[in-house]
């Protein structure tokens, strides 16, 4: 949970993403944007017809849109698809905005990137991870995304933590097995993927240049740390990575490039 974050009439800040100018923020109560001098604006109010409850599971924002994962009380998780334009008074996310939902409440969902012409939810039920996309209208790009088709499942037991797109060639996984790296389907909204190139849990990961930054929960020497994976060296079917930042015996939970 983020608590340093001002947020008005004791809302409780949960999730976080950033659209480049504003941090954007899925709160207990509904959506926000801040700005860096400590300005808050409410851009969504919480449905009313869900639950009384609502816990953010992830928020982004991607294709000009944002993308809001979320427990709703005992009764479902749901998939929000909402404007990034701040209005008043602040509108309520209803029906018209839900894009997905499951009466599963142990479904977490878990991360949310972008294809050149789609958007890729992760999510996991249980022992199973999968990958959902949403296409794009071509002719209306900012009308309501479509879909969902399933277009990825990890291994039985693997669960995935990150997705990322990067370069509009790479998609990249984090999973509690370890890093694997994926190619773009020609189609701009597929994906395959390779097997695992480093092992072990990894939680984040950041990308820089050529590199990937992820964290690593496998000891080397004793110490937990970042793998950095080289995109631009491919070895075997996979790629070079060494053991690059080392912290102690805990392994980090997050990586994230400042400035």
């Amino acid at each position: 949970t983020i608590t340093s974050l001002p947020l008005t009439g004791g809302a409780v800040p949960i999730k976080l993403t950033t659209d480049g100018t504003y941090a954007i923020v899925a709160a207990n109560d509904g959506v926000y944007d801040v700005t860096t001098a400590g300005v808050v604006r409410k851009l969504w109010n919480i449905p009313n017809y869900a639950a009384a409850t609502w816990t953010p599971q992830v928020i982004a924002y991607v294709k000009e849109r944002l993308i809001i994962g979320t427990l709703e009380g005992t009764t479902e998780v749901g998939l929000y698809e909402a404007s990034r334009v701040y209005t008043t008074p602040t509108p309520r996310l209803s029906a018209a905005e839900e894009r997905w939902d499951t009466q599963d409440i142990t479904t977490i969902i878990k991360s949310v990137t972008e294809l050149p012409s789609a958007i890729c939810v992760a999510y996991t039920q249980g022992a199973v991870s999968r990958v959902q996309m949403y296409s794009i209208n071509a002719t209306s790009p900012t009308a309501a995304i479509v879909g969902p088709a399933i277009i990825a499942e990890l291994p039985r037991g693997e669960t995935i933590n990150q997705i990322r797109t990067y370069l509009n060639e790479f998609v990249i996984l984090a999973t509690t097995k370890g890093l694997r790296i994926g190619t773009i389907g020609t189609d701009g909204s597929s994906f395959t993927y390779g097997p695992l190139n480093v092992d072990g849990a990894v939680s984040d990961i950041a990308q820089d240049e050529a590199f990937v930054y992820a964290t690593r929960s496998s000891l080397v020497s004793g110490s937990a740390g970042l793998w950095r994976l080289n995109l631009g060296q491919v070895i075997d079917n996979g790629y070079a990575y060494a053991a690059d930042l080392v912290t102690d015996s805990n392994a980090p939970n997050g990586v994230a490039f400042v400035g």
